[in-house]
C-alpha cells in the first residue's frame, strides 16, 4: 500500500487532477463580446429653448433597448448625422458623426434633437460615453439598464 504513494503513476494522476481543478475554477465564465452598430437617428426640430441645450437623455426600455435622445444638435446644410455604437462588455461608446450628403434635408438655422435606440442586455449596468468629435463635446455616466431608468447628462467641452 505504501508503494502507491511513491510510484510515478500516482504523481502523474495527482498532477492531472490538480490541473483539471485549477482549470475548472480559474476559467472565465463570461466571455466579453464586442459589437459595433451604426444608427441613423431620427431628426426633429427642437420644440422649445430647453431642448436647444446640448444634453443627452438615456432611458431604459423594458426589452433591454436603451433609448438615446441628443438635444441641442445643429446639423450643417447638406449634411447628415449617424451614430456609431461600440459595445464591449459593460462599456458603451456612442460616437456622433456628421457627413456630407446632398440628399440631407436638415435645417441648419435651428437646433434639433436626435433620437435612436441601441440594443443592449436588459438588467445590466453599463458605463456609457457619448462623444461628438466634430464639436469636441462629450458626456459619460454609469447607466443601469433596468426598465424605466432615465438619466440626463449635459454635454461638456
Amino acid at each position: 500500500m505504501s508503494d502507491i504513494f511513491t510510484s510515478i503513476e500516482f504523481y502523474i494522476t495527482a498532477l492531472a487532477v490538480a490541473i483539471t481543478i485549477l482549470a475548472f475554477f480559474g476559467a472565465d465564465n463570461e466571455t466579453v463580446h464586442a459589437t459595433t452598430d451604426l444608427y441613423s437617428p431620427s431628426v426633429t426640430p427642437c420644440a422649445d429653448q430647453a431642448d436647444s441645450i446640448p444634453t443627452i437623455v438615456l432611458k431604459a426600455a423594458d426589452d433591454g433597448r436603451i433609448e438615446v435622445t441628443r438635444h441641442g444638435m445643429v446639423i450643417p446644410a447638406h449634411c447628415s448625422v449617424y451614430i456609431k455604437a461600440d459595445i464591449v462588455g459593460d462599456r458603451i461608446t456612442l460616437t456622433e458623426r456628421i457627413t456630407a450628403d446632398n440628399r440631407a434635408t436638415a435645417n441648419n438655422d435651428m437646433p434639433c434633437s436626435l433620437h435612436f435606440a441601441i440594443h443592449a442586455k436588459s438588467g445590466r449596468k453599463y458605463f456609457v460615453r457619448y462623444e461628438c468629435p466634430s464639436s469636441t463635446l462629450w458626456a459619460a455616466t454609469h447607466f443601469a439598464n433596468y426598465g424605466g431608468y432615465t438619466t440626463t447628462l449635459p454635454l461638456k467641452a
